[in-house]
């Protein structure tokens, strides 16, 4: 009798969990949301050794002289660029990609980890950047211009401090993890309790797409809400039914990557209030010889002034204003994203 009834909240679990969510759905999504902006495009599932797989997205002329590849940041997928593609494939080759563990790639298990050392830190790392590394070779891709967003950005500056050979141009868009991370005052107010039960689960590693999973079938209605309010004024509502639709597959499906973010990231609410990265890429961008451009929204939550530094320290550093749009400023105003973009990689 027990068994049976073990058996029975497993099977009730299951459909509760996927009951709406699912690889297939995931494609299905992605392709009629690429579909509405974007023609002349393929998508692939590109092999890894390991017997995972890198969706990718292709579009504009293989043989053309100049290659873009796009890399999206924390908890989206190739699919959010889709006001860009297609202006920018029509300067050149424009290759986007979901990172291991993410979007529509393979999600292969990663260990869920509330305690973070550097070895623990430079594991997250090589998750993404290796994988990203095999991903270029599998690709045949010699030197490119490398644009990352958010997490993506700063996943793509760890790339190109590791691989410089193979940027020509670094592009980061709105980054995470760039500032050094500011000292804990003792002598300053301790955060109220909703802060500080943030924090608790961050320790926890307890990520939102859990939270969106622990909801079942709701999930799909919490997305679709999130997404009203961060983009009703840009968006109609068939656009955002798609994006919605689209972000729920990406955000449903089992969990991979997403674990990397306790290991990457630290919340800091004191002083300099913000995200950081526990390995902070200040000191290489200080150094780097790739001629690199960080862009910001001028509502940008993400926004950090100690990056203006670095363009006083190096030549090859400068940092630029996207009017009228936040954090996803290639969303936000793309008229004016794609414009410069097409400036900065010819």
């Amino acid at each position: 009798m027990i068994v049976f009834s073990i058996m029975a909240i497993s099977t009730l679990t299951k459909k509760w969990f996927n009951r709406t969510a699912s690889r297939k759905k995931l494609q299905i999504a992605q392709k009629q949301l690429l579909d509405r902006y974007v023609t002349g495009y393929t998508i692939s599932h590109v092999p890894l050794a390991s017997g995972d797989f890198i969706n990718t997205f292709d579009a504009g002329n293989i043989k053309a002289k100049k290659t873009v590849v796009m890399a999206h940041g924390f908890g989206a997928g190739l699919g959010f660029f889709m006001r860009n593609y297609g202006t920018l494939s029509q300067n050149g080759r424009i290759i986007s990609f979901d990172w291991l563990g993410m979007g529509g790639s393979s999600r292969p298990k990663f260990t869920k980890r509330t305690v973070c050392s550097d070895e623990v830190i430079e594991e997250a790392q090589s998750f993404f950047i290796d994988s990203m590394e095999e991903w270029r070779q599998q690709m045949n891709l010699d030197k490119f211009t490398l644009i990352g967003h958010s997490l993506g950005g700063y996943l793509s500056g760890c790339y190109a401090i590791k691989y410089p050979e193979r940027v020509e141009k670094l592009v980061l868009l709105s980054p995470v993890g760039i500032p050094e991370v500011p000292v804990i005052r003792e002598d300053l107010p301790k955060p109220d309790w909703r802060i500080s039960l943030i924090l608790k689960l961050w320790d926890l590693n307890i990520t939102p797409q859990g939270f969106v999973r622990s909801l079942g079938p709701y999930g799909s209605t919490l997305i679709k809400n999130a997404v009203k309010r961060r983009f009703n004024q840009r968006i109609n509502e068939i656009e955002g039914d798609l994006i919605a639709d689209y972000l729920y597959q990406l955000t449903a499906l089992p969990p991979s990557g997403e674990y990397a973010m306790n290991a990457l990231l630290n919340p800091i609410v004191q002083d300099k209030p913000g995200v950081y990265a526990r390995q902070p890429i200040w000191g290489e961008l200080m150094n780097t010889h790739i001629p690199t451009v960080i862009l910001f929204g001028d509502n940008d939550w993400m926004y950090h002034p100690d990056v203006l530094q670095l363009t006083k320290h190096n030549a090859n550093v400068t940092v630029r204003i996207v009017s009228d749009s936040g954090h996803h400023i290639y969303f936000d105003n793309p008229r004016e994203f794609n414009s410069l973009l097409t400036n900065i990689i010819n």
